[in-house]
């Protein structure tokens, strides 16, 4: 039989069992989506309004009508109905799988036509919606507050008239609503003792308001057939609808016959301008918001309506899709060393790259509940469309042949058209005659190697005589890093970022949820772009795990000599011990290691990523580190190679410090800073608030100013409240709450407006100070570990060969 030869032959089968099954994966990734027939049964659903009647007046006089119209209508499966005490009632009517969705709508249209003359005239009025929609919902939206800046009303409007109505032109998502009604209304509200004293009832007042709120065509004066001697026509305009509350409280709802009596609504009630409806509230960590619901469309699919929501948001908020070339930067990755604006001024003579500029919270992936922070600096992005090329008036700006914009100096007359004309402020004048050529200077070079600070590159002070020319991200062209043939594009920033943290890439290919709505780009070998190492990374991943495997076995083998050998035996063959294996093993490790350092102070040529550096820096000290302590063994010897071995332990707990930062503090940052700062930002931001604090003291006079010196300083200065910082990471907005709430009751026992206000001030300013404080605290830990490490690293090198020398001399001796 057929089956015997893959019965008899089971690694054949084995093996044609797994490429099927990897064929089958592949063609998941390919395979048309699109064409597959809906699953679950197309939807029509009836959504009416009868204001203030209740669940059993709804669903006997609005939905049981319209239900007995939609008997017998074409490829029905089923229906059913919900009516609530808020007034609502929706009927959800089930066709059949692979019936045509617009059919089914318009033959639901025609059946509720029929029910429309047996509905309540209320109903009618408020309108009737038939609308196709998905059975389940996609996504849920919230438009918020977080500083209590606007109240409820004017969150629902804003967010229905922009946020709502751009979701709903997102292809897929153009079936989404609120939950409630978030239109701003005039609301009149009634006084029923009123009313029965003066005899008028509630359908009077409604009447008058009808019958008085209207726009008129008055119509012309001059219209032919006029008059003789009449030369002009004009349009008479009235008033029209009413706008305001005090409009609509000065309608007449009954004068008398002498018409001397006249009773006004203001009379039986009052009006104003608040929600519509306020059946369902909403609310987002404890603030008042408007929650969207965004329905997928029938024939679309959920992925790509994600994507087109988030495209919406890149397009008309964040505006980055008009870049060729971005420069993103992670802020979950950045450990603040301002090496990337060094390395750019090393280059080109002045730094072109500020890490201020446009920022934005992701998800890492559609769908996903992690964020990315990311940042795009004010650096050019080579735009599609470029403003300042357009508006140059000497042409200096132009296209290269690679399609990136550029500023030829030569003809550029500094005229600042350019500067002020980029929308991301990515182009800066400085003198024509730029900072002197970098030279190797062999000393210079090694006191920057061992140096504790970066040094920030000099700043221009230009006046208006000052002969000036135009300067931006050129892309490192024209420069060392990129000589003619290279196989790549290398970025002086990117190439120089040691977590990396920086990266240039195609804005469309780098969000890709934008991505996903694009479909296929096809871009010609002209452009060129390096993987997104922020989503995955492979020689990185490849340092990891070689890294770590290396150290794992190193460990094992050192261990396993040790136990077979001892420290003075010798190996077969050779004149060494274990104890030259170990020491030569570590010595070659820690040559390794300083390299590092002499790496990172080339700028202007390529020599490999920075980050692998580092990753190599840090595993093979770690291999160094574990050799070197097998090394010692249980005794250190004497005074020297003591020093010797506490200099290495405070190399290796320093380095441990610096690692555990870079991962923690970075993180810490981006979740309670908002917006990226610099420390001079911070610096400059603590001065003003402690200024603003003191100005504050002086205000308050008496029982005020102890306490706020006694209470609210001295409460939210202490280290707890520091340390809440970083363990909460709360946003400013919800500590700021919290810590008003704290002195609520003082606020409403003081004694007049001033002291209020001045209360408040003070415990503002405090709580904003001390979160400055947490900012400024981090980036210090950032830095804190560099110090000890190169000072422990130096005593170490020097007492390292002090103690090669004396091993050799005993040896040779």
């Amino acid at each position: 039989m057929f089956t015997h030869f893959f019965i008899d032959r089971p690694i054949l089968s084995a093996v044609i069992s797994i490429l099927v099954v990897l064929a089958g994966a592949v063609s998941m990734t390919v395979s048309p989506i699109e064409q597959y027939p809906d699953m679950a049964p197309p939807q029509v659903v009836i959504d009416a309004r009868y204001p203030g009647a209740t669940a059993d007046v709804i669903a006997n006089n609005v939905a049981a009508p319209i239900e007995t119209q939609l008997n017998g209508v074409d490829n029905l499966l089923y229906y059913y109905s919900n009516s609530s005490s808020s007034g609502n009632s929706q009927i959800v009517v089930v066709f059949k799988p692979g019936s045509n969705p617009d059919i089914n709508q318009v033959n639901v249209q025609n059946k509720l036509s029929q029910a429309m003359p047996m509905l309540p005239q209320v109903v009618t009025q408020q309108g009737i919606i038939v609308d196709k929609k998905s059975p389940s919902i996609m996504m849920v939206v919230s438009v918020y507050s977080p500083d209590d800046r606007y109240d409820t009303a004017y969150i629902n409007n804003y967010a229905n008239l922009y946020v709502l109505e751009e979701l709903k032109r997102v292809p897929g998502a153009n079936r989404s609503s609120s939950f409630g009604l978030p239109d701003i209304a005039m609301r009149v509200w009634l006084l029923p003792d009123r009313m029965a004293q003066l005899g008028i009832t509630v359908q009077e007042v409604s009447a008058a308001i009808q019958s008085q709120n209207q726009a008129f065509g008055i119509g012309q004066l001059g219209a032919p057939p006029m008059a003789p001697g009449v030369e002009q026509m004009f349009v008479v305009t009235a008033q029209g609808l009413l706008t305001k509350p005090e409009e609509f409280e000065n309608i007449i709802v009954r004068t008398a016959k002498e018409g001397s009596a006249i009773v006004r609504v203001k009379d039986v009630g009052r009006v104003e301008l608040s929600q519509r409806d306020y059946s369902i509230p909403s609310r987002l960590n404890g603030k008042a918001a408007l929650t969207m619901s965004a329905l997928l469309g029938p024939v679309f699919l959920q992925d790509k309506t994600w994507a087109g929501i988030f495209m919406n948001y890149f397009d008309s908020g964040a505006s980055l899709l008009d870049g060729a070339n971005l420069l993103v930067m992670d802020m979950d990755l950045c450990v603040r060393c301002g090496n990337c604006s060094l390395a750019c001024h090393k280059v080109h003579g002045q730094s072109r790259l500020l890490r201020r500029g446009i920022s934005i919270t992701r998800p890492v992936s559609i769908g996903s509940e992690g964020t990315q922070h990311v940042l795009s600096p004010q650096v050019c992005m080579h735009c599609k469309d470029p403003e300042c090329l357009t508006g140059c008036p000497t042409g200096s700006i132009f296209r290269d042949p690679r399609g990136y914009v550029d500023i030829d100096p030569a003809t550029c007359i500094g005229c600042f058209d350019c500067a002020t004309q980029c929308p991301y402020d990515a182009i800066s004048m400085v003198p024509r005659k730029g900072a002197p050529v970098v030279t190797f200077d062999f000393m210079g070079t090694l006191r920057k190697t061992f140096s504790l600070t970066t040094p920030p590159p000099p700043s221009f002070t230009l006046t208006p005589a000052d002969d000036v020319v135009a300067i931006k991200c050129n892309l490192c062209e024209h420069t060392p890093l990129n000589p003619q043939g290279a196989p790549r594009q290398a970025y002086s920033c990117e190439e120089n970022c040691p977590t990396g943290a920086l990266l240039r890439v195609d804005p469309v290919k780098y969000f890709t949820e934008v991505d996903r709505t694009q479909g296929l780009i096809f871009r010609d070998q002209t452009q060129a772009f390096g993987r997104n190492i922020h989503k995955s990374d492979p020689l990185a991943k490849a340092f990891h795990v070689s890294g770590g495997a290396l150290i794992l076995l190193a460990g094992v083998a050192v261990i396993a000599g040790l136990a077979a050998r001892g420290f003075d035996g010798v190996l077969a063959g050779t004149w060494l011990t274990m104890r030259w294996v170990t020491g030569l093993v570590g010595l070659f490790g820690i040559a390794v290691v300083m390299t590092y350092p002499l790496r990172k102070q080339v700028y202007r040529r390529r020599a490999g990523a920075l980050r692998y550096w580092m990753l190599m820096h840090v595993y093979i000290g770690a291999l160094a580190g574990l050799v070197l302590m097998l090394h010692a063994g249980s005794h250190t010897g004497g005074l020297l190679t003591t020093s010797l071995y506490i200099a290495f332990d405070v190399v290796i707990i320093s380095g441990l410090f610096g690692i555990a930062s870079y991962v923690i503090a970075p993180r810490i940052l981006t979740s309670i800073e908002g917006e990226p700062l610099l420390i001079e930002d911070l610096v400059a931001r603590h001065a003003e608030l402690r200024q603003e604090l003191d100005e504050i003291l002086k205000q308050s006079e008496g029982w005020l100013k102890e306490e706020i010196e006694e209470r609210v300083v001295k409460k939210f200065s202490r280290f707890s409240f520091l340390m809440r910082q970083f363990m909460r990471r709360e946003q400013l907005t919800g500590l700021l709450a919290n810590a008003r709430r704290a002195f609520k009751e003082r606020l409403t026992r003081l004694a007049t407006n001033e002291e209020r206000t001045l209360l408040l001030r003070a415990v503002e300013t405090t709580v904003t100070l001390r979160r400055v404080d947490a900012l400024i605290y981090l980036h210090k830990i950032l830095k804190l570990w560099i110090a000890p490490h190169v000072i422990s690293t130096s005593v170490m090198l020097a007492l390292m060969v002090v103690h090669i020398i004396q091993v050799v001399y005993f040896a040779v001796k």
